[in-house]
């Protein structure tokens, strides 16, 4: 609840440590040029083979940062929060400000989604279901999806079908695209009616806001790559979604537009992007270029 520090496998790897005779702690380095090469493989079979103690490991710049942070750590006798992350994806920006703003002391691990790092058989030890985003905190993991996983998968398909796909030049869904519409207005709509119907300007009437609010909020961010077309018609209906948004933005201002800027970015990138020739087809280019998700 992550460029990652955490361990990683041999085809994220730059290097392969062998360590012959963990007694003599003789290291042989590798270059690996491709995913575990027929050559390494030769290399530990033979260690192996020649001492039964053999351990051979994957060695990363991750890993080595991570192993000098804990180190360090183990030192000082202090664990920090460690939460693995993807800026990209609308439940990790809704912890790390949650962190943020209550002061809380952590450590931010990227797992770059776009290259898959949160797939790994590594980060899977950190999150079984290899979702971002995920907090361990000493021998304690934490991981869960965001109850709004539904509305992520929607706002997603209909941003990716509206906006990336004819931007990249590539055909887009419109039979996906007014389904995902149809339950955007209607979740929405919910919002409007239910959630923001008391006095405070957050959800259920409070006076301040809630991981609630960030993780729903965070979600509907997704909408800003949209261009003002799109956008005024999902959320012009719906005043008090938009105050609502304001108000939880400026509370938690400046680190919401901290965490924020990647998505801004890809705002930018589109806004200036001119349309492509449509010659490629397939949706699932927009896993390519819109960071896939957790």
């Amino acid at each position: 609840m992550a460029n990652s520090l955490c361990f990683t496998s041999f085809n994220t790897c730059n290097t392969a440590g062998i360590l012959i005779n963990p007694t003599k702690a003789l290291v042989v380095n590798q270059a690996l040029k491709s995913s575990r090469s027929a050559r390494i493989r030769s290399l530990e079979a033979k260690a192996v083979e020649k001492n039964p103690t053999t351990i051979v490991y994957a060695r990363c710049e991750g890993d080595a940062k991570r192993e000098a942070r804990k180190e360090a750590q183990s030192r000082t006798g202090k664990m920090k929060l460690e939460v693995y992350a993807d800026r990209m994806s609308q439940p990790s920006r809704a912890v790390i400000i949650f962190c943020k703003v209550n002061g809380i002391d952590y450590t931010e691990l990227k797992e770059d989604t776009s290259k898959r790092e949160h797939l790994t058989p590594e980060f899977a030890e950190i999150n079984p279901m290899k979702q971002l985003p995920a907090i361990v905190d000493g021998n304690f993991k934490l991981f869960e999806r965001c109850l709004l996983k539904l509305m992520l998968l929607i706002s997603d398909t209909y941003v990716i079908n509206t906006t990336i796909l004819p931007a990249l030049g590539y055909p887009s869904n419109q039979q996906a695209a007014d389904e995902a519409e149809k339950f955007l207005v209607s979740s929405l709509s919910e919002i409007e009616s239910f959630w923001l119907k008391g006095d405070g300007p957050f959800l259920l009437g409070g006076n301040q806001p809630s991981i609630a609010d960030l993780s729903l909020v965070c979600e509907l961010m997704q909408l800003e790559v949209l261009n003002e077309k799109y956008r005024y018609r999902l959320l012009g209906p719906y005043k008090k979604v938009q105050r609502w948004i304001k108000h939880t933005r400026y509370a938690i201002s400046p680190h919401f537009g901290d965490v924020h800027k990647n998505l801004m970015n890809v705002k930018e990138k589109l806004k200036n992007k001119p349309l492509m020739e449509a010659n490629h087809g397939g949706v699932s280019v927009s896993e390519q270029w819109w960071r896939a998700r957790m």
